[in-house]
């Protein structure tokens, strides 16, 4: 068992990998002109959960990135 553990260490050692794969990318596209481009899943995490603590957060609608309280 100690084997398959040091084989599997071993193995994300070789691909580099300290905490797992890396994040995935999304396409956003913006409502108004349609614009496009590709978002980090932790930047889309970090804006759903700000747009909450603001209260301009809608269930299944993607907040504005970058739009802070003003």
């Amino acid at each position: 068992m100690n084997q398959s553990r040091n084989q599997n260490r071993k193995l994300i050692e070789e691909l580099d990998i300290p905490f797992g794969p890396p994040p995935e990318e999304y396409n956003d596209r913006c409502s108004q002109c349609d614009y496009e481009m590709s978002v980090n899943e932790a930047i889309i995490d970090v804006e759903i959960w700000k747009a909450e603590f603001e209260g301009r957060y809608y269930e299944g609608f993607m907040p504005i990135l970058g739009l802070g309280k003003q």
